[in-house]
C-alpha cells in the first residue's frame, strides 16, 4: 500500500497534491509547477518552514505548519547545523555531505588498502567459481561502512550489532545501507523496516556498488528527510533509490580525493 500525503489546513486534512493545485496561492513563497510529484511538493513546503510527520498506523505523511518556529543565526553552529534539537531539524545546507566531506591525498596506507581489496575481490571471484562461497553480504556492509566512515572522517561503532547507527561523527549518528548490485538485478531499494522517527539516527547513507565494488550510486541525507520517502512494500518498509535523486552525491566532482578515486570506474 502506497503512502498517502495530506496537508493539514486549519485543522483539517486534505489530499496534498489536489489541495496544492487549487490553493497554492495561500502559501506565501510557494512556486506551483503542474507536474510536481507529492515528494517535490513536500520538499518545497519543508523549505518554506512546514513540518512533515509520518503516521505509521495510517501510512499517512502529513504536512503541517507550526507557528512560532524560526531559524535564527545564533542557533546555527559553524558546520551549518541547527543545535537546538538535532533529532527534529535538518541541515541548512542542501548538499548535506559537504558538511562532513574529508579530502584524502594518495598515501602508502590507502594504496595498500586498494591493493589488498583487489586481491580480496579476486579471491572472492575464484572461491565463488569453485563453489566454496555463495555471497559476500557481510563484506558489502563492512566495506560500505568503512568507506562512509573515511569520507566523513568518523568512527565506526565498536558494537557490530548496534541497533540504529553505524558511524559517529561530531556527535551525529549515521546509518549506512550498502548493496552490491549485479547488472541483472532490477531491485532498487533499501529496507528500513527496523527504523522509524524515534530511531537513534541523524543521517542516512546508501551505497550501491557493482559486483567489482565500484560505486554506482551514493545517497546521503538527514534521517529527518529520509523518513519522508519510506514506502510500505508487502511486509517491509523501504526507501526507493529513484526517489532520492536530489540527494545523490556526485562523486565525479570529488575524484581528486584518492579515497573516492579508489571506488570509481
Amino acid at each position: 500500500m502506497n503512502k498517502k500525503f495530506y496537508i493539514d489546513w486549519d485543522g483539517r486534512l486534505y489530499p496534498l497534491k489536489k489541495w496544492i493545485k487549487s490553493n497554492f496561492e495561500k502559501i506565501e513563497g510557494y512556486e506551483f509547477v503542474e507536474d510536481d510529484t507529492t515528494h517535490i511538493i513536500q520538499n518545497k513546503l519543508i523549505k518554506l518552514g512546514w513540518n512533515s510527520t509520518y503516521d505509521e498506523t495510517k501510512n499517512q505523511q502529513i504536512l503541517h505548519k507550526e507557528k512560532g518556529i524560526e531559524i535564527v543565526k545564533s542557533e546555527i553552529n559553524n558546520k551549518g547545523f541547527l543545535i537546538s534539537n538535532k533529532n527534529s531539524t535538518e541541515i541548512i545546507n542542501e548538499n548535506e555531505l559537504n558538511n562532513f566531506i574529508y579530502h584524502y591525498e594518495k598515501t602508502a596506507e590507502l594504496e595498500s588498502i586498494k591493493m589488498n581489496l583487489d586481491y580480496y575481490l579476486s579471491s572472492i571471484r575464484n572461491l565463488k567459481s569453485l563453489g566454496v562461497i555463495n555471497n559476500k553480504r557481510d563484506f558489502t556492509s563492512q566495506i560500505g561502512e568503512w568507506f562512509v566512515s573515511k569520507i566523513v572522517n568518523g568512527t565506526i561503532s565498536n558494537n557490530g550489532i548496534q541497533k540504529d547507527w553505524d558511524i559517529m561523527v561530531n556527535d551525529y549518528k549515521i546509518q549506512v545501507k550498502s548493496h552490491s548490485k549485479a547488472s541483472t538485478t532490477s531491485a532498487r531499494w533499501s529496507s528500513v523496516k527496523n527504523y522509524n522517527e524515534n530511531s537513534e539516527i541523524d543521517y542516512f547513507a546508501i551505497l550501491v556498488f557493482d559486483v567489482s565494488y565500484k560505486i554506482q550510486e551514493f545517497y546521503f541525507l538527514s534521517w529527518h528527510n529520509a523518513l519522508n520517502f519510506i514506502r510500505v512494500q508487502k511486509h517491509d518498509r523501504i526507501i526507493n533509490w529513484s526517489d532520492l535523486n536530489e540527494y545523490k552525491v556526485d562523486l565525479e566532482n570529488l575524484k581528486d580525493s584518492f579515497l573516492i578515486k579508489m571506488f570509481l570506474k
